[in-house]
């Protein structure tokens, strides 16, 4: 019985290592190797052994990180976020100067009227921009072989290293 406990403890450390973690053709990848900037390319050839990004050719057992491209995604939440908060100062201080005058009481309506023109287009300018600016996905092929951790616990500091095979 732990014959079988051992073999199948040692075939799940190895089969990531043999299969299931490879790229195709024509996929966008993030390469990162020790030593180098990350990649962003196109593959253009991948065996069994590595891949080939342009001119420049990777194996599998020597790439620290493979992440392949899931889609693009846009920012027009964050976009408009960002528009809002700049419309939002905008109006503070503009019924702060006008609110200030002795002859203009604040009421509701200036209120409204000074949120609708001050705020309002910069949350649309920013949507407009945040949905033009569009960001890569990713999702790793290969597991990271070294992943370290530190965090803060009462009375101390805890660390953490793990390594993959």
């Amino acid at each position: 019985m732990r014959w079988v406990i051992g073999t199948l403890a040692l075939g799940s450390l190895l089969a990531p290592a043999a299969s299931g973690h490879s790229v195709t053709a024509g996929e966008r990848v993030r390469v990162a190797q020790a030593g180098e900037v990350p990649l962003i390319g196109t593959v253009t050839e991948a065996t069994d052994q590595g891949f080939s990004v342009g001119r420049r050719h990777f194996t599998y057992a020597e790439t620290l990180r493979l992440d392949r491209s899931v889609g693009r995604r846009g920012h027009a939440l964050t976009g408009a976020a960002v528009g809002l908060g700049a419309g939002a100062v905008a109006t503070v201080l503009f019924l702060g100067a006008f609110c200030d005058a002795g002859d203009s009481p604040c009421q509701g309506d200036e209120v409204v009227r000074a949120a609708t023109v001050f705020a309002l287009p910069p949350t649309a300018i920013g949507a407009l921009i945040g949905a033009l600016v569009k960001t890569d996905r990713w999702e790793s092929v290969l597991p990271r072989r070294m992943t370290m951790g530190l965090g803060l616990v009462p009375g101390g500091a805890r660390v953490r290293v793990a390594l993959r095979f």
